[in-house]
């Protein structure tokens, strides 16, 4: 009996250390959630130098493919003209989910903030920024207000306005991340989402050199065409090519498709075909865009 007893309290002794323990490492995660259960800690988005949601939400696997994060800019014309305003929806989904909440930034090219903001829900959607050695700027970021005013049932979507910056800033990057849950509980559980989305300057009122400070040379000639043009372009690295067409309002048209070109300058001759008389966009993989007359 004396030694069932000494068991015992030896056994109770090391629940107790382990319990302890797991309030002393976690204590300021508990707290953290705690406070954050309303609009989330920034900077979690997964853009470069930042971290994710998954800091605290690790319980689960990142970015499963049960679930996931999806934005769209403009209706899915993802092209900015200076001091122009868009919509942006970020949309968090996970069937048979409950609670949602996201956080998105815009960044230009060297990771500074561009544009600004304007909330259409302020009961769902919150804004903040914040700053760290080594960025250029502080940043800037919207995201879910709070966690009642965020469950649906299989997903939840936000809605927010972005004004471009008054010149041509060149290729943007939207980040977003995203955290889904089936219920609301008390710790930072859930899936964890995150990715991103390109802003390219809008063709039409960007030259050809224009364009190519940011991305590459890309010309077309002749333009307008007849029947037949011929693509010529730059590109600095082994890459995969794709050349695309939209039209005037932004709908896929057609494709070329390249395969991987090594470093240096390349020529593509095409023809017409599918391409009616008007205004297209031609847009490359690696981002470069012109446009392109079609003529009677």
């Amino acid at each position: 009996m004396k030694y069932f007893l000494i068991i015992i309290l030896l056994f109770s002794g090391i629940l107790f250390y382990s319990f302890d323990k797991e309030e002393v490492v976690c204590g300021s995660y508990l707290n953290e959630q705690h406070q954050f259960s309303g609009i989330p800690p920034a900077a979690k988005t997964g853009a470069p130098n930042e971290s994710l949601c998954y800091d605290c939400h690790a319980f689960e696997i990142l970015n499963d493919t049960v679930g996931g994060v999806a934005m769209e800019f403009n209706g899915g014309v993802n092209f900015y003209k200076p001091d122009s305003t868009y919509l942006i929806n970020v949309k968090v989904k996970q069937f048979g989910n409950t609670v949602f909440g996201f956080e998105s930034t815009m960044l230009d090219s060297n990771t500074a903030k561009i544009g600004a903001y304007n909330i259409l829900d302020s009961t769902k959607t919150a804004y903040q920024t914040f700053t760290q050695a080594g960025w250029p700027t502080n940043r800037e970021y919207i995201s879910h207000k709070d966690v009642i005013s965020n469950m649906s049932n299989d997903s939840l979507e936000w809605q927010f306005e972005w004004t471009a910056p008054s010149n041509n800033a060149g290729v943007l990057t939207l980040y977003s991340a995203g955290v889904t849950n089936p219920t609301f509980i008390s710790i930072a559980a859930g899936n964890v989402y995150n990715d991103s989305l390109k802003i390219y300057p809008d063709p039409s009122i960007t030259t050809v050199k224009e364009l190519a400070k940011y991305e590459n040379d890309v010309v077309v000639y002749p333009n307008p065409m007849n029947s037949n043009s011929t693509i010529e372009y730059v590109i600095e690295q082994e890459e995969v090519v794709i050349i695309s067409f939209f039209n005037i309002n932004g709908q896929f048209i057609k494709s070329i498709d390249q395969g991987v070109q090594e470093k240096g300058t390349h020529q593509v001759f095409f023809s017409n075909k599918g391409l009616t008389p008007g205004l297209y966009f031609v847009k490359l993989s690696h981002g470069a865009s012109i446009k392109l007359i079609v003529s009677e």
